[in-house]
């Protein structure tokens, strides 16, 4: 028969045996089974046979009080927490105490319940992505049990670390742990000052300092309130030790706000790593820690501005394949003209700098760019833009820069290079660690000069020097990862300039698309779309017979240019470019400019219908930015950077090259466009990401519809209300006059309509507003 006992190392048991009472702890068995024991008050071995060990455990007379280093508590669960709590002959006091008791028992099994099932995970983690879930699944089971309270993420890890260990916990444990408080050998009224001083220390912008005073004033206060002036007060050690003791990550969260207490109190994740060259891109931008000039064509400065830097990184060789320098604020343009420039070969470095090692080739198609979550990236248009040409995009987590670590450290890399030129601002938001010269009085660097200088400090420098993150130089990780993977291109790089900027769905009629206040039209083309696209047309927006075709269709507009737009033919995939009706005015024209000049030419009475028209109004305008420049250079003025959109500049070494082209009216010269957008379903147009903001934007947005279909109703009402025909004081009846196709086929001069049935104006607009069908 095997002699086998779970008796183990660690173990202690109170034993009330003749001629062994007393408290043992369990030492080791020996050779032929005989189990050593020794006796903690007197430190003495006592060994006992296999069958007496065993005939004491089942009598009962040697209790385990520890297995394994827990406590086991087992008279802490008495039968106290079994008694009824409903018989009617209890009195109150004793009900309440028999219902506590049983609330106590039921919040004991339950998280008994919650940790033995924690502990048969094959891979438990008290991780807060992978513990609510686990809660959250297990509070199913539990509830078939009827365990209908679920444990909060820290109470669940409280109770880990507290009761037991995996595979050693029980209920005792958790009853002789819980339920009970630590003895004070202050007053109750000194707990409660202690507990309102934590609380008062962890609002935000409070100090230590003043916590610990406010604790002693109101223990002054309330000593001699109370009748013990005597009563000595807690030292300022022991006040601060229970205020540091108190911390917890929600007390963390308020004082420091959630983004400092997750970082605190939550594990990183390590950042993504590649496997080889153009997998995975970073781009990102920020605002530069120096001051730019912005001079006319004479060379007279205008103003003084800082402009924003824009890098793609390769995670895989921390080459940098894209920069770019703009005083245009962060937007889908801007991300995509560096994407534009990550696709391209840098002929102009190679040029000035030659090969350089390596250091002037990053270039290629990027399989994945991780872009930051801001406004100007997210959403439908620059998921659309590139997955056009079969490039997918990771957000990074909002207001998170450790999810793009590479491209950060660059952005600190280069503000030590703008620190050292003339108009440098150390210290950026930080006024506290700004110099003492205002670096607007020292800028000497127009934009093209201060991207030569970033260039040449990224090609000589960062490229050629060892890198601490891989062990080598970037250029020389980049070739060597080339020899090995290739280099893979986009197909049709001319796409990229046919789509790049902002995304914007538009409706489609014979007259062209209308966007943003400019009208888009060309004859053949437009027949064109209309004729592939028919059946993409909605019902709910189709004229009547004998009216144009309504089509949505999604479009593509350079920021810096509203001379044309590219529309999307979602039948075959190409993309149509669509001029606008003022081509050779509108040409380099900034949207937001042509918007400013539709205003200026309304105040000025600058009318204008053709080309020569508007652009007499455009170089009105432009004068009247540069005088507005020059009259106000501060960096604050909106005018310079108007006046510098506008204006065309050119750095030393720079080089212009006229051509000349066949003309085309898609602007693709015969040329298809085969690409993925032409492949796919839907033709590459990314879905609708989530909406900002989380519950608040999803109530807003509710709010809004609500308000929508209130205002809808309303209309409808009242225009159901109008005043009959007849009695109201009837208006003048228009008269209309049809010329043109009626003389010409009549031989009349002139003939006149029906009298029209409109009596009140405004209800007629009423109703017209109320029709949808008529809205455009």
């Amino acid at each position: 028969m095997p002699r086998i006992i779970d008796a183990g190392e660690g173990d202690e048991y109170m034993i009330v045996e003749p001629g062994l009472d007393g408290h043992y702890k369990f030492i080791r068995r020996n050779n032929n089974g005989w189990i050593v024991l020794r006796e903690l008050e007197t430190d003495e071995e006592r060994i006992v046979s296999y069958e007496q060990f065993a005939r004491m455990r089942g009598r009962g007379s040697a209790r385990r009080t520890v297995r394994g280093g827990v406590a086991t508590d087992t008279d802490a669960l008495g039968p106290f927490h079994y008694l009824d709590a409903d018989d009617p002959k209890l009195g109150v006091k004793e009900r309440q105490r028999r219902t506590a008791l049983r609330k106590q028992l039921k919040r004991a099994r339950t998280l008994y319940f919650y940790m033995r099932r924690f502990d048969s995970q094959p891979k438990p983690s008290t991780y807060s992505r992978k513990l609510v879930p686990f809660l959250n699944d297990t509070f199913k089971e539990a509830e078939k049990y009827g365990f209908d309270w679920q444990p909060s993420p820290n109470v669940m890890r409280i109770a880990l670390r507290t009761h037991g260990r995996p595979g050693n916990r029980n209920l005792g444990n958790i009853f002789a742990n819980s339920f009970t408080h630590k003895v004070s050998k202050w007053p109750e009224w000194v707990d409660n000052l202690k507990r309102e001083t934590i609380t008062y220390y962890w609002r935000p912008h409070v100090r230590m300092d003043t916590a610990q005073s406010y604790f002693m004033s109101r223990f002054d206060e309330e000593r001699v309130a109370r009748g013990v002036p005597s009563l000595e007060s807690p030292s300022k050690s022991t006040i601060k030790d229970w205020l540091n003791k108190s911390e917890t990550k929600e007390l963390f969260a308020e004082k420091f706000g959630r983004r400092n207490a997750h970082k605190r109190f939550v594990g990183t994740v390590e950042s993504i790593k590649a496997v080889r060259p153009l997998e995975y891109v970073m781009i990102d931008h920020t605002q530069t820690d120096v001051w730019f000039l912005i001079t006319d064509a004479e060379g007279n400065v205008v103003g003084v501005r800082r402009a924003y830097l824009v890098y793609a990184i390769d995670v895989y060789s921390h080459m940098v394949l894209g920069d770019y320098l703009t005083f245009e604020a962060p937007s889908v343009h801007t991300l995509m003209k560096c994407i534009k420039e990550v696709s391209r070969p840098k002929i102009e470095l190679e040029e000035e700098f030659g090969e350089a090692k390596g250091a002037t080739d990053g270039w290629g198609k990027v399989g994945t760019y991780i872009i930051d979550n801001g406004l100007e990236g997210i959403g439908v248009s620059l998921q659309t833009v590139l997955e056009a040409v079969g490039i997918d995009v990771i957000f990074a987590a909002l207001r998170t820069p450790e999810h793009k670590t590479h491209v950060e450290r660059m952005f600190g890399t280069s503000n030590g290079l703008w620190h050292q030129l003339p108009g440098g601002a150390p210290g950026g938001k930080n006024k506290n660690k700004r110099g003492e010269d205002d670096g607007r009085d020292t800028a000497r660097y127009t934009l093209p000069q201060a991207m030569r200088k970033l260039r040449q400090h990224i090609v000589t420098c960062h490229h050629v020097e060892k890198s601490s993150g891989i062990g080598m130089s970037p250029a020389r990780k980049w070739s060597l990862g080339l020899r090995k993977f290739g280099r893979p291109t986009v197909d049709d790089v001319n796409t990229l300039d046919r789509i790049l900027g902002k995304y914007k769905r538009a409706l489609l009629t014979t007259h062209g698309i209308k966007l943003l206040g400019e009208r888009f039209h060309d004859t053949q083309e437009v027949t064109a779309l209309i004729a592939d696209m028919i059946s993409f047309e909605k019902k709910r927006d189709s004229r009547g017979l004998g009216q144009t075709a309504a089509i949505w269709v999604s479009t593509f507009h350079d920021p810096m240019d509203c001379s044309f737009i590219n529309v999307l033919n979602e039948a075959t995939g190409e993309l149509v470019r669509l001029p606008n009706v003022f081509p050779e005015s509108t040409q380099g024209l900034a949207w937001s400019l042509a918007k400013e000049l539709r205003h200026f030419a309304e105040e000025e009475n600058l009318e204008y219908h053709d080309d020569y028209e508007r652009a007499h109004a455009r170089r009105a305008l432009f004068k009247h930015l540069e005088e507005t420049a020059k009259d106000n250079p501060k960096a604050s003025s909106k005018a310079s950077k108007k006046y510098y959109a506008e204006s065309l500049t050119l750095a030393p070494g720079d080089k212009v090259i006229e051509a000349e082209v066949a003309p085309s009216s898609s602007g693709r010269n015969g040329i298809a466009t085969t690409l993925p957008v032409s492949l796919r379903t839907g033709h590459g147009l990314a879905p609708v990401g989530d909406v900002r903001g989380g519950q608040r934007a999803l109530d807003a947005a509710a709010r809004t519809r609500e308000k929508k279909k209130a205002e809808k109703l309303r209309l409808e009402e009242k225009a159901a209300r109008a005043v009959p025909d007849g009695e109201a004081t009837p208006l003048p009846q228009p008269t209309i006059e049809i010329t043109g196709m009626s003389k010409a086929s009549n031989g009349r001069d002139s003939a006149r309509v029906a009298d029209t049935n409109v009596m009140d104006l405004q209800s007629y607009m009423a109703r017209r507003l109320a029709d949808k069908s008529r809205r455009y």
